[in-house]
């Protein structure tokens, strides 16, 4: 199974919704390779994940607008 099914199956969320989280984990995994790597390791990641760009797409529209509405706003 791919990680997008096992992460929907998982935690009991739509395919949408998984591809969002993988999208916002990576992003934090390849900031954190590039930081400690170098952004020569951090482009080898697109290179081995070609739907992380998409995945990474997807989380950036589910993520709330930062225009208030939390817990303080």
């Amino acid at each position: 199974m791919d990680l997008i099914g096992q992460l929907s199956q998982q935690l009991g969320v739509d395919g949408t919704q998984a591809q969002g989280l993988a999208g916002s984990l990576l992003k934090m995994v390849q900031g954190t390779v590039q930081e400690k790597v170098g952004p020569d390791a951090a482009r080898q990641m697109d290179q081995a994940i070609p739907e992380m760009q998409g995945w990474q797409q997807t989380a950036a529209a589910q993520a709330p607008a930062a225009d208030g509405g939390g817990l303080m706003g």
